[in-house]
C-alpha cells in the first residue's frame, strides 16, 4: 500500500534508499479506517486520491521508545485532526522551530494549539520545564472506536489525575 500511495514522490525515493519503491506501480489502495493503538491514534479515510477526506482521533499511551516519545510529544491527548483534499480543516501545528523562540516552541506544543479541549487555560501536561521533553504526560484511553472508509464513531476520554476529566467523542461522515 505504500508504495501505491507514495508513487515516485522525491520523499519516497529518499526515504526507500534510492531504490525502486515496491508497489508504486500499483493502484492506490481503497478508502480504510483503523485504529493504532501503539501510535495512539485512530483514522479514517476515503482514499488516497488527491481529494481524498482523512480524519485523525488522538487517544491511548504512545508506545515508543521513551527516550525518543519523550522528546516529541505534544500536550494534544483527545485531539482531533481534518484534511479534505490539500485542505487543512483542523490541524496539528507541529513544533514550529527547535530553539525556544520568545516560547513559541512551548506553545505550539500545548493543548491550546491543537483542536483539543482547554480547561481552566491549563496544559495537559509541562511542556515548558525541557525543551526536549514533556513531564507529567497523562495517557487517555479509548472507550470505542467504530470505522470504515466512510464514517467514523469513536469515543475516548483524558482521565487526568488533578486535572478535570474529559471526555470526547467523535462522529464523522464522508460526503
Amino acid at each position: 500500500d505504500w508504495g501505491a500511495i507514495a508513487g515516485d514522490a522525491p520523499g519516497a525515493f529518499w526515504m526507500s534508499g534510492g531504490r525502486e519503491i515496491p508497489g508504486a506501480r500499483n493502484a492506490s489502495p481503497p478508502g480504510r479506517a483503523r485504529r493504532f493503538d501503539a501510535a495512539g491514534i485512530g483514522l479514517a479515510r476515503t482514499g488516497y486520491d488527491a481529494g481524498a477526506e482523512i480524519v485523525i482521533l488522538r487517544a491511548g499511551p504512545t508506545r515508543f521508545r521513551n527516550d525518543v516519545a519523550r522528546g516529541h510529544l505534544h500536550a494534544d491527548a483527545l485531539s482531533v485532526l481534518w484534511r479534505i483534499g490539500s485542505d487543512d480543516i483542523l490541524i496539528d501545528p507541529g513544533t514550529y522551530l527547535y530553539s525556544e523562540g520568545d516560547g513559541w516552541r512551548a506553545w505550539m506544543r500545548g493543548t491550546a494549539s491543537h483542536s483539543c479541549v482547554v480547561v481552566d487555560g491549563r496544559d495537559q501536561a509541562d511542556v515548558r520545564t525541557h525543551r526536549f521533553g514533556i513531564l507529567g504526560e497523562r495517557t487517555s484511553r479509548w472507550l470505542s472506536f467504530e470505522a470504515d472508509a466512510t464514517q467514523m464513531a469513536a469515543a475516548a476520554e483524558h482521565p487526568a489525575e488533578g486535572m478535570p476529566h474529559v471526555r470526547r467523542r467523535v462522529a464523522w461522515s464522508a460526503p
